[in-house]
């Protein structure tokens, strides 16, 4: 009689996958690949569903174990070749959504910019914006558009219901088989990814005809010599046989370099991203307003937290004010030290910075942000001095970003003594670090009891 390794001791825990998966992201060398299943809870159909009714017509009741893009090419086959009314049913379903999900929102939130997908919806530009997202379908896209550090490309290798044309979505047997011929750019640019890129893959299932094709085209691709992959996806408790076909499936995807680890609910999905969020952004801290309150405040501030921990990452986004004196005081600490300052000080480039009138020109402040959300993206802690309108923006985009805002109100008529107010920041201080909110209002935080906020965070 055969006997098997008890499985659990060659899996990954999804806090494993977690775990390994941001250091990926903090390495600035992770990918997401994300399939269907990312976008069923927004209303979008299952790769089944797309093919349903059609399958119907031709007399055929569709299983879990049907290779439908085989499916597909009898469905086109039986329209002589014709596939015009597929293509516009598939237009059709993807466009009944209710728009991102909160699975969507989560992944706005980290700093990932390089994300495949399988899906032909237009959810993920949508959660990421016009402003930020952009996209490629054809080679063209490869060839012409240059991506910008604000940017996150969505690399969509089998075709959008928007972008491309009835011939360039991929769908069929044949689509598939032509797909390198087809699209050799995109083809090579996904080669390149697999091979020096960690991925986490999202929205797939052991039943998803579509993560067989994926891993049919990795195993072409790489010729085995990937990074490490990892997948999160649902456990399989229908019946003990298909519990134990997923588990052969899984060692399946050990083999072509994809770790997988089986959540016992779909539910568990978005605490898990955030959660990598969170440790993706490493103990990264932006200090920015632009008010000039208390210059020796900031310095001594910097100079402390250069101390508090040897991982502890300043971004600068070379603006002016308080900000610059936090900066000042991190880098002189390091710097009397002995100690190395390159790895403690993260640069974002900000045109505006050569002429500060600029932040606060209304007309200028969406562009302003799109320079600013690479920064956001990257950002764990965002301290807030007294500022202006650019400031105002970059709080507001920090908080949908998902930044731990504590604000440092050095006066009574600034800023920032109104962000101690604000709902959402006020709750999750009185989360993280009680205390900080203790002498409110009648006392202005100290040095100290920033410092001490700030470690109680980054201990979260």
């Amino acid at each position: 009689m055969c006997s098997f390794t008890p499985y659990a001791r060659i899996m990954l825990t999804p806090s494993d996958v977690v775990e390994r998966f941001s250091l990926a992201i903090s390495r600035g060398d992770a990918g997401l690949f994300v399939g269907s299943g990312l976008s069923v809870p927004s209303g979008a159909p299952s790769w089944s569903t797309l093919f349903s009714a059609q399958a119907a017509d031709l007399g055929i009741v569709l299983r879990d174990s049907d290779n439908l893009p085989e499916i597909a090419q009898y469905v086109i086959n039986a329209s002589m070749g014709n596939r015009g009314p597929l293509v516009s049913e598939i237009r059709d379903l993807t466009a009944k959504t209710s728009g991102p999900n909160t699975l969507h929102k989560v992944l706005v939130n980290c700093g990932i910019n390089t994300i495949w997908t399988t899906n032909y919806d237009t959810l993920l530009e949508e959660a990421y914006g016009s402003g930020t997202a952009l996209v490629r379908v054809e080679d063209s896209d490869i060839a012409t558009v240059r991506r910008l550090d604000s940017h996150v490309e969505i690399l969509k290798i089998h075709g959008c219901r928007v972008r491309s044309n009835p011939s360039g979505m991929v769908i069929t047997t044949k689509d598939y088989d032509e797909l390198e011929a087809r699209r050799p750019a995109l083809v090579q640019r996904l080669r390149h990814d697999m091979m020096n890129r960690s991925f986490l893959f999202l929205g797939y299932s052991y039943s998803d005809p579509d993560i067989r094709t994926v891993m049919q085209q990795v195993r072409l691709l790489t010729n085995g010599d990937t990074r490490e992959h990892f997948m999160l996806t649902t456990k399989e408790k229908r019946s003990a046989e298909l519990e134990r076909r997923q588990e052969l499936w899984v060692d399946e995807l050990r083999r072509v370099g994809i770790r997988c680890a089986l959540l016992d609910s779909h539910s568990e999905l978005q605490a898990l991203l955030a959660q990598m969020v969170l440790l993706s952004r490493g103990r990264t801290i932006f200090p920015t307003g632009s008010h000039m309150v208390n210059a020796d405040f900031a310095v001594e501030l910097g100079s402390r937290l250069a101390t508090l921990d040897p991982e502890v990452v300043l971004l600068d986004g070379q603006s002016e004010g308080m900000g610059r004196d936090v900066l000042n005081g991190f880098s002189s600490a390091i710097i009397r030290g002995h100690k190395d300052i390159r790895p403690r000080i993260r640069l974002y480039p900000n045109p505006y910075a050569y002429d500060p009138a600029l932040a606060n020109d209304t007309e200028l402040l969406e562009t302003l942000m799109s320079w600013r959300s690479g920064l956001l993206r990257d950002c764990r802690i965002f301290l807030a001095f007294d500022g202006g309108m650019g400031t105002a923006a970059e709080v507001a985009a920090a908080l949908k970003l998902g930044c731990t805002i504590i604000p440092i109100p050095l006066s009574r008529t600034g800023s920032a003594i109104k962000l101690m107010k604000n709902k959402v920041i006020a709750t999750n201080l009185a989360r993280l670090a009680p205390s900080y909110l203790s002498g409110f209002p009648t006392d202005l935080p100290t040095v100290e009891a920033v410092v001490d906020c700030v470690e109680r965070v980054l201990g979260e």
